[in-house]
């Protein structure tokens, strides 16, 4: 599995198993499921309750369909769970987008704000309030 941005190199994420948690890049958003949202500037994914390293990689994708110089909005409001796999791939991807010049907002529930403040990720991610 690799993640990655449009014009930006890739780098190899190896997941430690399957999770529960899934993205797709529909623009309805279902129960097992993230809604993507896509302008010509922006594009918004929201992450179901559970985020896996897999979830991320879905989100890596649907990044990739964007407009190159196009911001991410990660809306994880809706996280209960957040595995340690997740949040390393999560922070390769924003770092990835950041190199290639792309904006990244990663909106937080309190769970997943906790999650990331105990792995010591929340002074280097672009960690956000729900609007």
């Amino acid at each position: 599995m690799y993640l990655g941005c449009p014009r930006g190199g890739m780098s190899p994420i190896e997941p430690l198993g399957e999770g529960n948690g899934s993205m797709s890049a529909t623009t309805e958003p279902h129960d097992s499921s993230t809604g993507l949202e896509l302008t010509a500037d922006v594009i918004t994914v929201k992450a179901s309750s559970v985020l896996d390293a897999g979830s991320v990689a879905q989100l890596s994708t649907a990044a990739s369909i964007a407009s190159p110089g196009a911001a991410l909005v990660v809306d994880l409001t809706a996280v209960s769970q957040l595995s340690l796999e997740a949040a390393a791939a999560l922070m390769t991807l924003t770092r990835r987008c950041q190199g290639d010049g792309r904006t990244v907002r990663i909106l937080t529930s309190a769970a997943a704000r906790r999650r990331f403040a105990r792995l010591g990720l929340d002074v280097v991610l672009p960690l956000h309030p729900p609007a």
